[in-house]
């Protein structure tokens, strides 16, 4: 069999309202996030409820759904949105 890298996209802009199961909020992207690895994904990618002009507090907020993550599970991949905005400091200043 030839090895295979699974990634779990667990919301894109998927809204609530769209489907109720999304997970938006850091505890609910925690929980889906360790089903998906604990399912055989290797890479979660996901995307937060609220995207600030501040990357500061953009990258708090997707750090509340990444670190009980990687605590949980270190060898996890896990990765922000990125490109969103108009500079490339809104796009991308949350990185780091």
């Amino acid at each position: 069999m030839q090895p295979v890298i699974i990634e779990a996209a667990i919301n894109g802009t998927t809204t609530k309202e769209r489907n109720p199961y999304v997970p938006r909020l850091p505890a609910e992207i925690v929980e889906d996030a360790l089903r998906c690895i604990v399912s055989g994904a290797a890479i979660v990618h996901n995307h937060i409820d609220l995207l600030s002009a501040d990357p500061q507090a953009t990258a708090e907020r997707y750090l509340e759904g990444g670190r009980p993550v990687l605590e949980a599970r270190p060898d996890a991949i896990i990765y922000p949105t990125m490109g969103f905005g108009t500079r490339p400091e809104q796009g991308y200043g949350h990185i780091p």
